[in-house]
Order: structure tokens, then sequence, then C-alpha cells
């Protein structure tokens, strides 16, 4: 077997003496530095129950087709926590959306919304960043000139947004409420606190629009693909990987020994925060490149399939 193989099904995950395939495989990116004695680079020869647990939602956990959590995630979930381990959900939507998601569990898993923006727990903001309004209204209102494109401002109060196709705001008032339609977003979200700007092109491929706004201010806001033909923009220096390690921070936990699964670029940074990343086959270069391992499909429950392994 090709020691930098990182199949799933080559992955012994039971037992304190089992040997972890890929071990050794460098874990890259911006991200890869740890400071201190919990390298994360380390070798994982003696891995037993993660203190941590971290998933993206929309391709890794949630299926792009039907957005919904795999049946029997519950009793998974209840299995995490009964060990003793944390659970957290990182995503590019807001905390009420996350936390309607898991009713039953809302309260005791970690957030970490707005890809990173901010980090709660419990239906308490723990940490966050915000977008200056000077920024914020200037990319809006660039974004907002450019045809058959949707615009959202995240803010605490509420998520801003222009009128779009049903389909699209359907899709926008499930995941990003409480949702505020308006002629002009910019002005219905001043006085908010904006995490974050969605710029998503849902007609067909980029044209250039997005990814120009992107380029424009990239050097003063952290511009990173959600989704394909979704671009979203935070305050720079905000990502997942930033958000995961805070938490593992917070909780005294060694970053070699956290768990994480993500599918596309913007999950990268906290791939390479943890230890044991598994990126979802089929997923993005980006994300799989950062992790060290691949799970199954999203459409295939793949996380759920390492996670029953892992929680057995």
């Amino acid at each position: 077997m090709d020691s930098n193989d990182k199949s799933f099904d080559s992955v012994p995950v039971t037992g304190s003496d089992a040997p972890v395939t890929g071990s050794d495989a460098p874990v890259t990116g911006s991200d890869a530095s740890v400071t201190g004695s919990d390298d994360i680079r380390q070798p994982l020869t003696d891995f037993d129950i993660p203190p941590l647990v971290v998933t993206d939602l929309d391709g890794t956990l949630l299926d792009y087709r039907t957005r919904r959590i795999p049946d029997g995630f519950g009793k998974i979930l209840d299995r995490i926590l009964a060990a003793g381990s944390a659970f957290a959900v990182a995503s590019g939507r807001p905390p009420a959306s996350i936390r309607s998601i898991f009713p039953e569990h809302a309260d005791r898993i970690w957030i970490l919304s707005d890809n990173g923006a901010r980090l709660s727990f419990g239906g308490t903001i723990v940490s966050g960043h915000e977008i200056p309004e000077t920024l914020w209204a200037e990319l809006a209102a660039a974004a907002c000139q450019l045809p058959e494109t949707d615009v959202v401002l995240v803010g605490d109060a509420a998520c801003y947004a222009r009128e779009r196709r049903p389909e699209d705001a359907a899709f926008f008032r499930v995941a990003y409420f409480p949702l505020v339609v308006a002629p002009d977003p910019v002005s219905a979200a001043r006085g908010d606190c904006i995490r974050k700007v969605i710029v998503c092109r849902r007609d067909g491929p980029d044209d250039g629009g997005p990814e120009a706004l992107r380029e424009r201010f990239g050097d003063r806001l952290c511009a990173v693909s959600a989704e394909p033909g979704w671009i979203d923009f935070m305050p720079v220096g905000v990502d997942k990987g930033m958000a995961v390690r805070e938490l593992q921070e917070r909780l005294g936990v060694a970053p070699a020994r956290c768990v994480c699964f993500g599918d596309w670029e913007n999950d990268a940074p906290m791939l390479a925060a943890c230890g044991r990343s598994y990126a979802m086959t089929g997923g993005h270069p980006a994300a799989i490149a950062a992790a060290r391992f691949l799970a199954p499909p999203c459409a295939e429950g793949g996380e759920v399939t390492v996670l029953e392994r892992l929680f057995n």
C-alpha cells in the first residue's frame, strides 16, 4: 500500500496499536504550522477517542441535493458527546441556521459560523470578527451592479438580500435566516454588525464578475469559494482554520488528536488544522490536498461511515 494513500478503507481506526496509513504525510497549506509540543504533523501512533470533532455542513454532512442530516446521525452525535468529546460545526451559515439543524443538541455543540467569523456555544457568541461598514457597503454596492448575482449581507440581527428567483430565495430563507429582503440591502443592513458578504452567481459559470470582485477586494478582505459559483468575503485573517485553532486552544486539546471533515476550498484551512482530517471523495482539490485522508462521498453518507467506526 502506498504510504501516501488517503483512502478511508486503508486506514485502521480501532485499537491503540493500529498503524495509520499515511501518518507521515505532511500537512499542507498555510495553516499547517502549530507551535508547541502538539505539532499537528506528528505521527498518529496512539489514536484514541478524539477530543474534538469538527464538520462542515453543505457538501460534507449535508448532501447538496437534499440539504438534510443523514438518517441516524443524531445517535452518532449522542455517542460523541457521551464519550466526552466536543462537537463543532464549521459552516458559512449563520448561527441560527446551524442551530435549527441540530434542535436536540443545539445547546451542547460549538458553532463556528460565517466561515469562522463567529464562535458560539449554547446560543452565546464567544468571539467574533466584523467587516467595517464602509468596506462591506462598498463591496455590496459593487456586487449589486452585477447581473444575475445574489448578494447577501450576513449580520448579527439578520441577513439582508435582494429578491431573487423563487428557487434561490427559498434556499436563502432556509439557510440564512432571519432574512430581510429589500430593494437596497445595503441601506437595510446599516447599523448591524456584518460578519460576511456572499456574492453568488447562480445562473451558470462565472463570467468574471464575482471573481473580479475577489481580485479587487482580496487585499482588504478574506475571499474564498464556498461552493461552485459562490464567493464568501470575511474580515482579513478570518477562516475556518483560525476558528478551529481558537477552539482547540479554548478546550486545551491537541490539534493532532482532532478529527475534521470538509469538502470545499473554504474547508482547507481547518482540515490542515486537525491531525485526523478527512476530505470528502469528489471534493475540491484544495480540500483534498489539505486533508490526510479521504472519506466516502457525501451522497453516500461518508462522514457517518467514518464516525461510526471511530465511535463504535
